[in-house]
């Protein structure tokens, strides 16, 4: 069967429903700005201290534009006071992150 998808419908649209229906599907990908309480901010800077030490592999979620992304690396340099983390990726890109934009992190298992 080919369905012709949005297209037979078109028709019956007004053209600022379909700019309203383009709007609300692209909002529909960015995400709030989450807080995290002082126990997972306390958490997290363990975290980062351990797998500095360790020079262990670890998982971030975080946000980018208001979208979530996630990504695997070492922890090049954290700046505690600055609040912010240099990591280098698994496909050998740096990347600085601000604590206000990371959603959680992990240590990676293989």
């Amino acid at each position: 069967m080919n369905d012709r998808g949005n297209i037979k419908w078109a028709s019956l649209m007004l053209p600022e429903h379909v700019k309203m229906l383009q709007d609300f599907f692209e909002e529909e990908d960015t995400v709030d700005p989450s807080i995290l309480s002082e126990d997972d901010s306390a958490e997290m800077e363990h975290t980062i201290q351990e797998a500095i030490h360790t020079s262990a592999a670890i998982e971030i979620d975080f946000k980018d534009n208001g979208t979530y992304k996630k990504t695997v690396g070492t922890i090049i340099k954290a700046d505690l006071i600055g609040r912010q983390l240099n990591l280098l990726t698994a496909q050998n890109n740096k990347l600085k992150l601000r604590f206000d934009q990371i959603v959680s992190l992990r240590f990676h298992h293989k």
